[in-house]
């Protein structure tokens, strides 16, 4: 089942600001959302672990269902499967 992760991102914050750029370049390059997060997610998990002896392969996922236009990303909604 999947879950439903919902967040925004402040442009105000210079952090956040940095964090929708990559993600939007990322989404340039044919990334889903659902590809960028988990990635990010696995390589915390791993920097925050370091003993963890798993390796992580990834397969880039085609941008399907968001989209990115006049600079605003949509929609604000994350599904997860």
């Amino acid at each position: 089942m999947s879950e439903v992760i919902s967040f925004r991102l402040n442009r105000e914050n210079p952090r956040e600001a940095l964090a929708l750029e990559v993600l939007k370049n990322r989404f340039r390059k044919g990334f889903s959302v659902r590809y960028v997060l988990t990635e990010a997610l696995l390589k915390l998990d791993e920097s925050e672990d370091a003993s963890k002896n798993i390796s992580y392969t990834a397969i880039p996922q085609p941008m399907t269902s968001t989209s990115v236009s006049m600079g605003m990303i949509s929609p604000t909604k994350v599904r997860c499967a």
